[in-house]
């Protein structure tokens, strides 16, 4: 007795299994959190300012900026410190991000946060992780009406996800029992090749 050889049109269930399970592991897996290297962000400083961009950080003093863009980011950490006295109307130093051309998002300032006074590490969180933002963001630092004790802005840890396409609709159990039956009739077919192979 000997066993003819499969053919490639012969091949058993777990191999034909192969490919659903390799489609089931793409769809199912989760989205991977990374931080931004942040020393891709250009700096502009205005008198008595300086700006850095490191790897990990971005330091704003006086009146400057950091600009860069990000793909599905979900939340940053800021740092604001008020170095300038507060005088309501006229002295108030201030930090702000924007995102689109004209748009404002203010973070924190000399009147909120209290002459020499720090707001101490605070996140700010676009979203869900299902709606990421992506797309150009500016850090801002003013010193406002002078160019004396200048505050500070502190920016880390741009944390961002993959964004990924929208996954299909969850099957019905009707969808379920058919993909099964399916699979059972082929595991039936395929077995009933595997004897026919087999000769005395």
């Amino acid at each position: 007795m000997y066993f003819q050889p499969a053919s490639q049109k012969d091949l058993p269930v777990n191999q034909l299994l192969i490919p659903i399970a390799i489609s089931l592991a793409v769809f199912s897996a989760a989205p991977r959190a990374a931080t931004v290297d942040l020393s891709s962000f250009s700096t502009m400083v205005g008198t008595n300012s300086t700006a850095t961009a490191s790897p990990i950080d971005i330091r704003l003093l006086g009146t400057a900026s950091a600009t860069g863009t990000v793909s599905g980011l979900v939340s940053f950490q800021w740092n604001f410190f008020a170095s300038d006295f507060y005088v309501s109307g006229f002295l108030n130093d201030y930090s702000y991000f924007s995102t689109t051309p004209g748009s404002r998002f203010d973070l924190a300032d000399v009147g909120t946060t209290g002459e020499s006074q720090s707001t101490g590490w605070q996140t700010y969180t676009f979203g869900p992780a299902t709606s990421p933002y992506s797309g150009p963001i500016t850090f801002h630092v003013a010193n406002d009406l002078d160019d004396n004790d200048p505050s500070q802005l502190f920016v880390r840890e741009l944390t961002t996800v993959a964004v990924l396409p929208p996954l299909p609709a969850v099957p019905e159990p009707e969808t379920y029992a058919m993909l099964l039956a399916g699979l059972a009739f082929m595991g039936t077919i395929a077995r009933r090749r595997a004897r026919s192979t087999a000769t005395p």
